[in-house]
């Protein structure tokens, strides 16, 4: 048996908190499975309005169409996915993007997929957490890179 087709609703993060409340109340009235914020360049970060949506909605997943995996690092990629994962009672999803407007702002995409696969895993386990009393240091994605704490910041020029 096939698995069960899922009507989205992809939303831009431009709008106010109670907009998204609106929305989402709308959405799954309508019968919407799943409700999306685009987490485009230059406008505010999806997780205020996925939290917003959230408050009300009791069906629908909810996830980011899509976090950047080049410009959020994976720990703060984990950390809103588990935030998002606690509100919505574990319907949130994870969506993942390169992002195609990169190169404008600076920013060098090597090893895509190797980055894609590994920047939501920076614990070296699936669910981004720890088990209590674990106290082994995570394990760092091969494609993100690392710096000491006594290196400054690339500057750019």
């Amino acid at each position: 048996m096939a698995d069960p087709v899922e009507i989205g609703l992809g939303l831009q993060s431009d709008k106010r908190g109670d907009d998204y409340v609106r929305l989402a109340t709308l959405a799954e009235d309508c019968g919407f499975d799943v409700l999306s914020v685009y987490g485009d360049l230059l406008f505010q970060p999806p997780i205020y309005p996925l939290l917003e949506m959230a408050r009300v909605a009791s069906r629908a997943r909810l996830g980011a169409a899509c976090w950047n995996a080049y410009t959020l690092h994976p720990y703060e990629i984990a950390g809103q996915l588990a935030a998002l994962q606690q509100a919505p009672a574990g319907r949130a999803y994870l969506g993942l993007a390169r992002g195609s407007w990169l190169d404008a702002i600076g920013i060098r995409q090597a090893r895509q997929v190797t980055h894609l696969r590994e920047g939501p895993y920076p614990t070296g386990r699936p669910h981004c957490s720890s088990a209590p009393g674990d106290r082994r240091p995570p394990r760092w994605p091969a494609s993100w890179p690392t710096r000491s704490r006594s290196e400054a910041p690339p500057t750019r020029r």
